[in-house]
């Protein structure tokens, strides 16, 4: 210090404190420095590993068929534009939801009209809870007449959503399939099929979902029932409604079909864990718009895993009769 610096306004106790401070602060900022640049190395390392996988891999295609047929319908869905097609499928799959939805909401309220049974003992039988229940509580309010008409409007755009689902769902194949798309015979039939089989596989789930509870033997059995169902009603849609290349029957179809099988279980286990809870808390928190970005959301995962089933398909038949080159 000389004769022109200030005279300290600090004690040396205080002095101490503050040099060990500024000293902490240092360490701090240094442990930040290195963490920063640890993370950066993992990532760095990462991505090479990923890279020298995937090359790797990428050898092993005409030795491996599973490879092949991954690395090939990763490709095929790349090729085809799988992220439109599923949020094609996706916005279809919303547009089904909500009237669907409605339908069974209005459905107890007119059930209990007509066996004079108060709707919420409909619901509490059925097991039905959170919004869903709520939501019947609510249209119990309206009056009969009005729920009866509301409800046939519904059933109607449920047939047609469901008509127009189709129809999407046959797009989608025959994009990935490179096969012309040919017309629906009697669309309102499939679509009123469609509106059957998923009426069928809820009520299934329901089922299933009541025998996990019994036992482990059940519960194993529920699992593997999870993902059997699901992907024995998508092989029988693809072989009867859905175009593919001419002369697939069901033994060409059955790979995408078991992955849909597991993509559903996985979306179901998804669904189970946040998306419930996630279209309750953002209906409470943000109305109607929160719980309907939950639900387009859970759409568009199920429409990844209808591209991903039928690239997967498409890929395994290429695999196994590659296309010949015309005769010069």
């Amino acid at each position: 210090m000389t004769d022109l610096d200030p005279p300290s306004l600090l004690t040396p106790a205080e002095s101490a404190e503050s040099a060990e401070s500024a000293e902490i602060a240092d360490s701090a900022e240094a442990a930040k420095a290195g963490l920063v640049t640890r993370t950066r190395k993992f990532v760095d390392d990462s991505r090479v590993r990923a890279v020298d996988t995937i090359a790797r891999l990428e050898g092993q295609r005409s030795s491996r068929p599973v490879i092949d047929a991954i690395f090939g319908s990763v490709e095929t869905d790349a090729r085809t534009g799988g992220d439109l097609l599923a949020g094609a499928v996706a916005f279809r799959i919303f547009l089904l939801v909500v009237p669907y939805v409605l339908m069974i909401v209005l459905g107890f309220a007119v059930i209990g009209d007509i066996t004079g049974t108060d709707p919420q003992v409909l619901v509490g039988r059925s097991g039905i809870g959170g919004v869903l229940a709520s939501t019947v509580n609510v249209a119990q309010e309206v009056q009969s007449s009005t729920r009866l008409i509301g409800f046939l409007i519904v059933v109607y755009a449920v047939v047609s959503g469901a008509k127009k689902m189709v129809k999407a769902l046959r797009a989608v194949h025959a994009r990935i399939w490179q096969v012309p798309l040919a017309k629906v015979r009697r669309p309102y039939l499939a679509g009123l099929t469609l509106v059957g089989i998923i009426a069928a596989g809820s009520l299934l789930v329901g089922l299933i979902g009541r025998l996990r509870e019994l036992s482990l033997v059940a519960g194993l059995v529920a699992t593997a029932l999870y993902i059997l169902v699901p992907a024995s009603l998508w092989l029988l849609v693809s072989v009867k409604w859905f175009p593919s290349a001419p002369g697939a029957t069901w033994r060409d179809l059955w790979p995408g079909a078991v992955l849909f099988g597991g993509g559903v279980q996985g979306l179901h286990i998804v669904t189970v864990v946040w998306i419930a809870g996630s279209v309750e808390s953002k209906s409470a928190a943000y109305g109607a718009i929160g719980g309907s970005l939950t639900i387009l959301l859970w759409a568009y995962m199920m429409g990844r895993i209808v591209t991903a089933a039928v690239a997967l398909n498409a890929a395994v038949w290429q695999r196994v009769h590659p296309p010949t080159l015309p005769e010069s």
